[in-house]
């Protein structure tokens, strides 16, 4: 596979993503990390739409999260992605 540069898109909390301590849910995080996933792929033609009409669909291999903290309300984070071994 060609290098794929990494896709980096900052996010802002929504209040709907926090817990009863003003943190950042976990579960929120993750699927934070979806939507990125979806965004890259479409972003380099290998996304759902493209695969599908293929007979193929893409899916995350392996995840690795790094948080020094989670996030609270009004505050933004970035995330990152990229395709093969890293």
């Amino acid at each position: 596979m060609a290098w794929i540069e990494p896709y980096t898109r900052t996010y802002a909390v929504n209040v709907m993503d926090l817990d009863c301590t003003g943190r950042m849910k976990m579960p929120a995080v993750l699927d934070y990390m979806q939507c990125i996933a979806e965004e890259h792929a479409d972003a380099i033609g290998v996304g759902r739409r493209d695969t599908l009409r293929h007979g193929y669909v893409w899916l995350v291999g392996r995840t690795h999260v790094k948080m020094e903290r989670l996030p609270h309300l009004d505050h933004s984070f970035p995330l990152t992605t990229w395709p093969g071994d890293h």
